[in-house]
């Protein structure tokens, strides 16, 4: 917010002496060459650059422009799902108006008329059971769960949740007390409602018993049938009322879908996709950032894949004329097998279909038991009902159709009954729902290419590899192919993928190398003593690491082992060595290997001198189970666990995330945990004594005084989820937030609520990062170091000798946003002098003028983004004054400039920007002053198309010096300049560009032509060019601009 405030009012600031200043005319400005557009792009576009500002020349253009990205670093965020919809429809279920007959399918959700039901666990769910206060009321409790804001949708809610808890409506309570209420009259009214009112208390506080509410419920229909009610009966009905309470209430409560949807504070949708592992792959899209990449995600329903738009869970496929169902499934694997085939074809079929196969099921035998036995169409109709599932199975049902023909069916069962003219209509309807062949195109889910669960994902270049129970599959972006590896049928567990044509395989029984072809396996007579292998660095041929959940083998190109040899020192005990290799560790494991260390060191004796080798297992080291391996650039092995990160650096360990507290007392760990907490709360109590006793080996019984106990410190003991080293700092995905280390300290990653949201995974791959949480992948686009030159020869048609220079560099700074800066260069030539009194050259002068700019932008927020500039202007015209002038012939002034940039849509983004703000340029006096070319812009910038491959941005500015302002609107106006143009881009390799420059007043009117070639994203070659016209100096200029993305 004080960033803000502080653009906010420099901006105003510098409007405000814009105003103040500009009272010199057009003619009178100084210095104009600041005016001068400096890139070939922009010049190609007709100088309409101010809505545009993203490469380099942004310093000239607009400052904001360096708060967006590709200037600037950005993050953007990728939901796995969109509950708009599901939360759209929760409020119409809430409020009761969906028609019994609507039903519809999002992902593992069902809504079918007001009901919402969730797929979990083999079974539909219509509420979650959420625990409560039973010390407070349910009312007091709810209170503060649900949005009290609107009363009634509050008091809505309570009576659904008390239902849904009890069995009993409202709206039955409320008949007992109506019919009571006729029969007591006068002398009983009272008594019967404090006896409804407090039922209906104990009703909302669940606090009811619903076999004692049926007897009252029988009692109040049996006094009322004779239509009168005596005062034993009025008192006998209290006593039955007074017998439906109960002495507790429940400690958890159901609450049900529509209610947690809508009227629930904080409640977070349960998507079925919850995200565990990522991995990017090339998609061919021509760019140098991270769209360059498809995203792919392992999540627990299995593999899907972002495309830059959507999600998706399977490939597109074309049938080919006569294809049926299992020729597409044949195909796809490359199997004829029908034991392969059939029990894919409902997976298939389920994702091609919009209505699930039940709701199919449901609709057959409602409209079959619907249809009157004298309809004379009934025969053929029930025959066509008996098609939709074999059509259905074969994906030929139109979707679209069938959805009409249940619509249809709806309106006619609006009566409770479907004439003949209806059953015709609703025949000829569900005709028309049956396909004569396949779609054109049909989707082929991926979880139908693999058997058996997905274990892990890798990434080489445009070719992605998946580990399953089952084996090692491989797609190369259009067709799924399995691997067989020799003597290994076992699941995969770990896939890393090192370079093309190198992979390293973790499975039951080893690490299995693919390299160029062929396969090479270690086992147990090659160092791999234990598995499953769930985790695979590779550094380079020399250099690799594989974990099994708690142990580690390092590889040295020929062979796995998991031990590590020391050298001991002059005195070095067994305690003093295990002490400096294992660093931090519980006292109880360090003398648990040293029970067995005489076994493996047989030939150690401490009494000896120093240089002995011993051999250590890294295996006690982790009390928790791996998770996580990574290395630096120091060769530093970094590894993530369930009670927090450990570092090796090949001659011992450090642990991190926990401190040493020595026991002051004799105490049970449970007084420890309350002690360091202070809280006795018991949910935080006994997690922290779960990870004491893990981290600490203790079991039972009293801490003893003096023992060392370690304690969790910090996110770094936290269960680590990812690792990943990126751009010299190493990144942590745990599940309390994501932080980084990197020159001795940690720190938290405060970008998208990161740094507190339990990330699952970390990609990094050309300097973009991808973060993954169980719902949402945020993406760190890196802002490019961007290099600019531009050369003109300027006015060719006037002289040889004038010329235009440019040379600008941004660099972006974290989350503060973008530095920038320029220099300007116009040089006019040579000019020969002259005596004072004769017109005899005397010599030459070289004129010029130049300036030195320095740029700042950043986000003020999402949608808009700010900058300023400060600039530095020195003008030399003249080496001396001429005859009694005072001055040098040069001047010197300085100038403030101020932007915005707003993205009022992914397509359509608004600039403003007023440049050259500052003191006036003096070459001889104060008197003679002149005024700096004060300039004001406004424009915008829409992108008619956006897509990988092609490209259209179409362009506008209107720009007005600030000299008197005096005049009325429409002349001000026709002293504009206004600006148009377009760009097109195919791809990243050729850009095209036209504009057109309107300056009425300067009596310049023109066209301009440009073009573009890009290599590879990095290097971008512009030209652009004035035709030639009659009386217009700028004619046949040509710019040439080079950008190099560093």
């Amino acid at each position: 917010m004080k960033r803000k405030l502080v653009f906010i009012f420099l901006l105003g600031l510098m409007l405000l002496l814009g105003a103040v200043q500009a009272q010199a005319q057009v003619s009178d400005a100084a210095v104009l060459f600041l005016r001068i557009a400096p890139g070939a792009r922009s010049a190609g576009m007709g100088e309409a650059f101010v809505a545009v500002a993203d490469d380099a020349s942004a310093t000239h253009w607009n400052p904001a422009g360096l708060g967006e990205y590709p200037l600037a670093h950005a993050w953007y965020e990728i939901q796995v799902a969109d509950d708009n919809r599901l939360k759209e429809l929760a409020a119409s279920a809430f409020d009761r108006k969906l028609s019994e007959t609507f039903f519809e399918r999002i992902q593992s959700w069902q809504i079918k008329g007001n009901t919402i039901s969730r797929f979990e666990n083999e079974q539909w769910l219509e509420w979650e059971e959420i625990k409560i206060d039973t010390s407070k009321t349910v009312l007091a409790s709810l209170s503060r769960r649900l949005i009290a804001a609107d009363k009634d949708k509050f008091k809505e809610a309570v009576r659904q949740i008390s239902q849904v808890n009890t069995g009993i409506s409202f709206d039955e309570i409320n008949s007992l007390r109506v019919k009571l209420m006729k029969l007591a009259g006068k002398e009983g009214a009272d008594q019967i409602n404090a006896m409804t009112e407090k039922l209906l208390a104990n009703w909302q506080d669940l606090r009811i018993n619903g076999e004692a509410f049926s007897a009252f419920k029988n009692s109040v229909e049996e006094v009322t049938i004779d239509g009168q009610l005596t005062t034993d009966e009025r008192n006998r009905i209290e006593s039955e009322a007074n017998a439906c309470e109960t002495t507790t209430r429940p400690e958890v409560v159901k609450v049900t879908y529509p209610i947690l949807l809508t009227v629930w504070r904080g409640w977070e949708v349960p998507w079925e996709q919850r995200i565990e592992k990522i991995a990017v792959m090339e998609n061919g899209v021509p760019s140098d950032n991270y769209t360059h990449y498809d995203i792919w995600a392992l999540s627990n329903f299995g593999l899907m894949r972002y495309d830059g738009t959507n999600w998706l869970n399977s490939d597109a496929i074309q049938p080919r004329r006569g294809d049926n169902l299992k020729d597409i499934i044949s195909r796809a694997l490359g199997t004829a097998k029908e034991e392969i085939i059939n029990p894919r074809l409902d997976m298939v079929a389920r994702a091609n279909n919009t209505i699930p196969r039940e709701r199919i099921a449901e609709i057959k035998a409602e409209v079959e038991a619907a249809l009157p036995e004298e309809f004379e169409g009934r025969s053929e109709f029930v025959k066509n009902l008996a098609r939709l599932e074999e059509a259905w199975m074969g994906c030929r049902l139109d979707n679209v159709r069938m959805n009409m023909f249940i619509s249809d069916y709806g309106k006619a069962m609006q009566d409770n009954k479907i004439t003949e003219s209806e059953g015709d209509r609703l025949m000829f309807s569900l005709e028309k729902a049956f396909r004569d062949r396949l779609p054109d195109e049909l989707r082929f889910p991926f979880a139908a290419v693999f058997d058996g669960q997905i274990n892990d994902i890798g990434v080489d270049h445009k070719t992605l590899y998946a580990g399953t129970a089952s084996g090692l599959y491989r797609y190369n972006g259009r067709s799924w192919e399995k691997y067989n590896i020799p003597a290994d049928s076992s699941a995969v567990w770990s896939i890393r993928p090192v370079k093309r044509g190198l992979i390293y395989v973790g499975t039951e029984n080893g690490v299995h190398i693919l390299k160029d072809g062929k396969w090479t396996s270690f086992g147990q007579d090659l160092g791999i003593t234990a598995g499953p292998i769930k985790h695979i660095y590779v550094k380079n041929d020399r250099l690799a690491w594989a974990a099994t959940e708690d142990d580690l083998f390092s590889f040295d190109g020929t062979k796995w082992t998991n031990l590590h040899k020391m050298t001991t020192s002059v005195g070095d005990s067994v305690e003093s060595i295990l002490h400096r290799f294992y660093g931090s560790i519980d006292q109880t494991r360090i003398d648990q290997v040293i029970m067995k260390f005489g076994g493996t060191n047989p030939e150690f004796n401490s009494d000896s001198k120093a240089g002995q080798t011993v051999t250590l297992s890294h295996k006690p080291v982790f009390e928790g189970k791996i998770t996580a391996l990574e290395m630096d650039n120091d060769n530093n092995l970094w590894v993530g666990t369930e009670l927090g990160i450990k570092k090796y650096d090949g001659r011992s360990w450090t642990s991190y995330g926990y401190k040493a507290i020595k026991v002051e007392r004799t105490m049970s760990i449970e007084e420890l945990a309350q002690e360091y907490l202070k809280t006795t709360e018991p949910d935080k109590v006994n997690s922290f004594v779960s990870i004491l006793k893990q981290k600490n080996t203790i079991q039972q019984g009293n801490l003893q005084i003096g023992r060392v106990v370690w304690v969790y410190a910090n996110p770094a003991g936290s269960t680590i989820n990812s690792l990943q080293f990126h751009g010299g700092r190493l990144y942590v995905g745990s599940i309390y937030g994501t932080f980084s280390y990197g020159g001795g300290s940690w720190e938290r990653y405060y970008h998208e609520g990161l740094h507190q949201a339990n990330t699952r995974d970390i990609v990094g791959h050309a300097g973009e990062m991808w973060f993954a949480t169980a719902d949402r992948i945020v993406v760190f686009a890196q802002g490019k170091n961007e290099l600019a030159f531009t050369h003109a020869n300027w006015l060719p048609d006037l002289a040889e000798d004038l010329y235009y220079e440019f040379l600008s560099y941004t660099q972006p700074f974290g989350g503060l946003g973008t530095i920038g800066g320029n220099v300007t260069f116009l040089s006019y030539g040579t000019i020969p002098t002259t005596g004072e009194n004769s017109s005899d050259v005397t010599g030459e002068i070289n004129p010029f003028d130049v300036a030195v700019t320095l740029s700042y932008g950043t986000r003020a927020s999402k949608k808009l983004a700010v900058g300023l500039s400060a600039k530095i202007i020195y003008s030399k015209l003249s080496v001396v004054g001429a005859g009694a002038e005072v001055g040098q012939g040069s001047g010197t002034s300085m100038a403030v400039e101020g932007g915005l940039l707003y993205s009022a849509t992914k397509r359509l983004r608004l600039g403003a920007v007023i440049t050259n703000l500052g003191p006036d340029m003096s070459y001889i006096d104060a008197a003679q002053s002149d005024a700096l070319p004060r300039n004001l812009a406004l424009g915008f910038s829409y992108k008619l198309l956006d897509s990988p491959y092609n490209r259209l941005t179409v362009v506008g500015e209107i720009n007005k010096l600030l000299a008197t302002v005096n005049d009325d609107f429409s002349t001000e106006l026709q002293e504009a300049v206004e600006n148009v143009g377009i760009e097109y881009w195919y791809g990243s390799l050729l850009a095209l560009r036209a504009g057109y420059i309107y300056d009425k007043e300067g009596q310049i009117k023109t066209p301009t032509l440009g073009v573009g070639l890009q290599y590879k994203g990095r290097y971008r070659l512009d030209f652009a060019y004035i035709p030639s016209s009659d009386n217009l100096p700028l004619a046949n200029t040509l710019r040439t601009s080079l950008t190099v993305k560093l």
